[in-house]
């Protein structure tokens, strides 16, 4: 199997039934075919970054390129908006023998950022003044309107769901350990959990 462009001489002889010999000569002609190889094949960067795709082409001469897209520049800046493959075909002009070779682009998960409040520990609605209310304290300038309040109980029963600028006052709820998440309206993956004790009677 030939592994380099060029021409290859040989004959091939043909005996026949009464040891006559025929010989047959030829040249075959082995056409170039530019080669691409992507390092690494696989890149990964944050969401609203850029990379530039710069492939490895072997070829003697000027090879024709072009992406799977219409885009022909090489190399390529690129930045998509979810993970994408490229691909690029390499052509020899003079003889249209042509491969590819792709690179996949991934969008990495960008960390969720923790929501920039804290919770009491102990909601106690006797009427003292102090965490008669369950609300949370944001960080100065924070807007409470974007965020949901949702009070669970020990059985996994949504028992309060409001704005987070309605604090929960334990309502006919018996004491005991409740569940709150605290969830931004706008990416409701960002979210702040945690475990309350709801105790009307404080014990001295």
């Amino acid at each position: 199997t030939p592994t380099e462009p060029g021409t290859l001489m040989g004959y091939v002889t043909t005996p026949d039934e009464v040891c006559n010999a025929d010989t047959l000569n030829y040249s075959l002609e082995v056409l170039e075919v530019p080669h691409i190889v992507f390092d690494p094949a696989r890149i990964t960067i944050d969401s609203g970054q850029s990379v530039s795709l710069n492939p490895l082409i072997t070829f003697s001469g000027d090879a024709s390129l072009m992406w799977t897209d219409g885009a022909t520049e090489v190399p390529r800046e690129v930045s998509p908006a979810t993970s994408t493959t490229y691909t690029l075909m390499a052509t020899n002009p003079g003889t249209a023998c042509s491969s590819q070779a792709s690179v996949e682009v991934v969008i990495g998960e960008k960390p969720v950022e923790p929501i920039q409040a804290s919770m009491p520990p102990v909601l106690t609605p006797n009427g003292d003044g102090i965490n008669d209310v369950l609300a949370p304290l944001f960080r100065a300038g924070e807007d409470p309107k974007k965020y949901q309040l949702e009070i669970y109980n020990r059985q996994g029963a949504l028992i309060f769901n409001q704005s987070a600028t309605q604090p929960w006052d334990g309502g006919e709820a018996p004491d005991g350990v409740y569940y709150y998440i605290l969830r931004n309206r706008e990416n409701p993956v960002q979210k702040l959990k945690g475990a309350v004790l709801l105790q009307r009677t404080v014990r001295n």
